[in-house]
């Protein structure tokens, strides 16, 4: 008899012996160790999802990553994997989270919304069709996909069809930024008023979109309503009052504006913390003395300077904040 069939087969008469109790405390045993990990796997996802609406991505991850370690299959894990990705730029990675909670679950919305997004993007036409219209088949009247569909038809230049979904996804969620953003494309020229129209009505429907604001900026700049860009410009201060990239785009459009005062005043304003001087090595009494210095004359070559090298550090984050024009 071979050493496996020995092993079974004392294991077999022990539990005869046992007469039931024995397997009894083995099962029990089995089932307080799988309850013991889908519990831990539920906390680590939890908190998880708070660092992460807490924008702590890197706590976030560790606990994401902890999970997946209990549960490889946990879609939701995944895809909050792939959230954290893009928010840190790791667009492999975001790619490669996204095809696989498409993989395990081809109806997730979310997920193919994304792949939908981001291969219009990248110019990955089929690919992005696909996920648009894998969501469409769940949901016909989603929004995202949609406005996903618009982008495709404005980049295949059938325009007509391209503003045909737009206008469908703005009548179900009338702030779908892709949307408005075809219709500012195909408006702003000859008819700036509607296509401000389409931003504004955006914005009173959801107020805490930033990209909006500064849609809604570009169309007034190319109206030359310079107030009311500055304007906009002081209401994404008040919803992203420590993106420093956004700041020193301000401050340039003041200094474009010649109003080295208002420059120098706001660069000011952004140094007077402890803990914002610890952020901020250089930039702000850096781009102060290129401001003052351009009352000397030199306003379109040493306040912009100073305000790009400001927008430039790396302590400012991603880049992320768009000029006024």
């Amino acid at each position: 008899m071979k050493l496996k069939q020995l092993v079974e087969l004392n294991m077999l008469q022990l539990i005869r012996r046992a007469r039931g109790p024995m397997l009894m405390v083995f099962l029990c045993g089995v089932l307080v160790a799988c309850g013991g990990s889908e519990e831990r796997e539920a906390k680590y996802l939890e908190r998880a999802q708070e660092h992460f609406d807490e924008g702590n991505y890197e706590k976030a991850r560790l606990d994401v990553k902890n999970v997946l370690q209990i549960n490889g299959k946990n879609n939701d894990a995944r895809f909050l994997s792939a959230l954290i990705a893009e928010k840190e730029q790791e667009w492999r990675k975001v790619f490669g989270d996204l095809n696989l909670v498409v993989e395990l679950d081809p109806t997730h919305v979310e997920a193919n919304i994304k792949l939908a997004q981001l291969s219009l993007a990248l110019n990955d036409l089929e690919k992005s069709r696909g996920h648009a219209e894998a969501v469409l088949e769940i949901s016909p009247d989603n929004a995202k996909a949609l406005g996903v569909l618009a982008g495709l038809e404005a980049k295949g230049g059938d325009l007509e069809k391209s503003e045909q979904y737009a206008l469908q996804a703005l009548q179900v969620d009338p702030a779908e930024v892709s949307a408005i953003a075809i219709m500012v494309g195909i408006k702003a020229k000859e008819a700036p008023a509607e296509a401000l129209a389409f931003v504004d009505t955006g914005i009173a429907a959801k107020p805490e979109i930033v990209s909006l604001h500064k849609l809604r900026m570009q169309i007034l700049e190319f109206m030359g309503d310079s107030d009311a860009v500055i304007a906009e410009y002081k209401l994404l201060l008040q919803l992203e009052p420590e993106n420093y990239t956004q700041i020193a785009q301000f401050a340039e459009y003041y200094v474009q504006k010649f109003m080295p005062d208002e420059a120098e005043q706001l660069l000011r304003g952004r140094g007077e913390s402890r803990s914002r001087r610890a952020q901020d090595p250089f930039g702000s009494l850096f781009a102060q003395k290129c401001v003052r210095r351009s009352r000397g004359g030199r306003a379109g070559v040493d306040a912009e300077r100073g305000a790009r090298k400001f927008r430039a550090a790396p302590e400012f984050g991603d880049g992320a904040g768009v000029s006024g024009g």
